[in-house]
């Protein structure tokens, strides 16, 4: 292993053990890939249903990831905003619109939160794809709320 994906590994390792440690939901999870770490935060955590404005759980989460990533050595961080399609009735194009401009401004909501306490800007991007990118395919209204999320990721 050469010395960028030790530091790489080690990074990852420690803003692991620090997540765990400050984040205090215990239905948020990490995903760990080859130079890339996904915090995954189930969208109710960070805000109310059908809203963009984050929760008071949501804007301590945001100040504790803050902290974190001022000082974490990651060079991009992708906040991505999937949605569930859970009570949408139909395939309406209206339905479908609604949800692509919540993710949208979910996603830009927590990367504007973020920036406020100390990230960067110019690491930080907003990525949505409302009811594009689903975990859970079949009866979403039975399982739709684990499409609802948003994911942080982190790469070296």
């Amino acid at each position: 292993m050469n010395t960028s994906s030790q530091r790489s590994t080690t990074a990852q390792q420690e803003l692991e053990f620090h997540v765990q440690a400050t984040i205090v939901d215990t239905a948020c999870r990490i995903e760990r890939g080859h130079e890339v770490l996904t915090l995954v935060v189930p969208g109710r955590v960070l805000f109310l249903a059908e809203e963009n404005e984050l929760t008071p759980i949501g804007f301590l989460m945001a100040h504790q990831l803050g902290t974190l990533l001022m000082i974490a050595p990651f060079n991009e961080i992708r906040v991505v905003g999937p949605i569930d399609w859970a009570g949408m009735s139909g395939s309406s194009p209206g339905e479908f619109a609604q949800k692509l401009v919540l993710s949208k401004a979910q996603a830009a909501a927590l990367v504007r939160q973020l920036q406020e306490n100390g990230v960067e800007a110019t690491k930080l991007s907003a990525e949505w794809y409302g009811h594009i990118r689903l975990i859970v395919t079949s009866e979403p209204h039975v399982n739709g709320q684990d499409n609802h999320r948003l994911e942080i990721i982190l790469e070296t």
